[in-house]
């Protein structure tokens, strides 16, 4: 018990490739209180323990298969792998061998905190300490979920697109019941897709109009191509969360989306093709189909 805070009840999944280091941590996270501890080598033995839940803290090494750390806590964030994007995360980064890839690739998971092997059991408790007291407030936008990494939001755009995310290792620790906890992160993963889904289709109208300009321009399918997968990428983002909450007409908008896309890489011209110009009637039906589930509050 430190800080008045006590981790007994605070579950912890731990995914390191290295056994010795594997065995550390957990020993370590025992000594700072902590209860059950499920510690695993590669990230598809962690994926069935976060999908049935709960777990509120992941720990987790670049090391291992190929960037699938990485992957596991995107996946999170963005509502892929269960529903609760608000596990909080502590990612460990071998700067040797993953240099400032990994570093960049680690921060833009929308992991809460890095930390750089080898490190010292001071280091490591006072990033388990720093978490759990103050978690910074999160962030969405069209590729990213988690929190921001700005100390001051440049603007007021950008303030305003900050929200206050759950901290289930503080709030456990703190002796909330489970199901208190649940029903807040319930409730701000709800807000968080609606506000993800809105992003969505400013990010699909935003590069409809990018196409749209260079094809004008007589650009070829390279110039086009990055802003064809981003939209091709939240198209299909909106369908994976209609997937479970489905509304009428959203997933035939983005199968047309998609089928626009295709019939641009497919015709390869330099005029604007008459399927182009059915975006902004389908962006304009995607808005009238999600116009009443806008951002609530989390």
């Amino acid at each position: 018990m430190a800080n008045g805070l006590v981790f007994a009840r605070v579950e912890v999944v731990v995914c390191e490739a290295n056994e010795p280091l594997r065995r550390n941590i957990r020993d370590l996270l025992r000594q700072l209180g902590f209860g059950e501890i499920a510690a695993h080598e590669k990230p598809a033995d962690c994926l069935p323990l976060l999908e049935r839940g709960p777990v509120d803290l992941l720990i987790c090494s670049d090391e291992g298969d190929d960037d699938a750390g990485f992957e596991m806590v995107h996946g999170i964030r963005h509502q892929a792998i269960d529903n609760n994007p608000f596990v909080v995360s502590i990612s460990m980064i071998n700067q040797q061998t993953g240099g400032k890839r990994a570093v960049a690739q680690a921060a833009n998971s929308g992991t809460d905190m890095l930390i750089a092997k080898p490190f010292s059991s001071t280091a490591f408790s006072e990033r388990i300490f720093s978490v759990a007291n103050k978690r910074k407030p999160f962030v969405a936008t069209a590729s990213y979920i988690g929190p921001t990494r700005r100390k001051i939001p440049r603007t007021k755009r950008e303030k305003e697109m900050e929200f206050k995310a759950p901290n289930p290792v503080k709030e456990i620790a703190n002796g909330s019941s489970r199901d208190m906890v649940a029903d807040r992160i319930s409730k701000c993963a709800s807000f968080l897709n609606k506000r993800k889904l809105r992003l969505n289709v400013e990010e699909i109208e935003l590069r409809a109009g990018e196409v749209r300009d260079a094809m004008v321009k007589g650009s070829n399918g390279e110039d086009i191509g990055k802003s064809l997968e981003l939209l091709r990428a939240a198209t299909s983002d909106i369908q994976r969360r209609m997937a479970k909450n489905e509304v009428k007409h959203v997933l035939e908008l983005c199968r047309l989306v998609l089928e626009v896309a295709d019939r641009i890489d497919n015709e390869n011209s330099g005029s604007v093709p008459r399927n182009l110009a059915a975006i902004a009637e389908i962006i304009n039906g995607f808005k009238v189909a999600l116009g009443n589930r806008g951002d609530g509050g989390g």
